[in-house]
């Protein structure tokens, strides 16, 4: 109630009483049985969302989902302006594409982010968040995605770690681990150009 409260007065949000009724078809009876139960599963799992079959009422259901503008179920709950704004499928963008990589979750819906870099004009990404957010973990779980999806396609992935924390996981996918430091036999000659360099390489520089 306190938070309802709050968000009347503080976020200026409005009240508002709201059903949403859902019709399903099958081939069979025994499908829609089965799809039926399906449904009240995938909405029992969630503590947010309660979903029953209208009994005796299916009628009235057809001619409330019907887009005529008429509620026939008289089974209503107060919602505000901003969860009822969650039910509009352009509330949120989706963006989940062919042969993508999990990037996270979208914050509105829920759904995986599938994110193709390969197929960006630029694909550049930042990774912003507090201390100890998961970061890092982001990063590296991006990057073991990218070597596992695109290991035949002869990728380079290279990653520069001052703070030493991906040498394990470079071990593991049998990677190479290069330590530069003042102290270190490895150093990296910038006029250094290999025999096989493309001439025709575009410069930025």
């Amino acid at each position: 109630a306190q938070e309802y409260l709050t968000d009347l007065t503080e976020r200026d949000q409005h009240l508002m009483y709201a059903v949403i009724t859902m019709v399903h078809f099958a081939d069979s009876k025994q499908q829609l049985d089965e799809d039926t139960e399906s449904i009240l599963a995938t909405a029992r799992s969630s503590a947010q969302c309660r979903m029953q079959i209208l009994r005796w009422q299916q009628l009235d259901g057809l001619n409330t989902a019907l887009p005529l503008g008429v509620r026939r179920i008289e089974d209503i709950m107060s919602l505000t302006t901003e969860g009822v704004a969650g039910f509009m499928p352009f509330k949120s963008t989706e963006i989940q594409q062919e042969h993508g990589f999990c990037f996270g979750q979208n914050q509105i819906s829920r759904n995986l982010i599938m994110i193709d870099p390969r197929s960006q004009q630029s694909a550049n990404s930042v990774i912003c968040g507090r201390p100890g957010s998961g970061k890092s973990m982001l990063e590296k779980w991006i990057a073991l995605n990218k070597i596992l999806a695109t290991a035949n396609d002869n990728h380079i992935i290279l990653i520069i770690d001052p703070e030493r924390e991906y040498a394990p996981l470079v071990k593991a996918l049998n990677g190479e681990v290069v330590y530069l430091s003042a102290q270190s036999k490895t150093y990296v000659n910038a006029m250094d150009i290999s025999s096989g360099y493309d001439k025709t390489r575009k410069s930025d520089y």
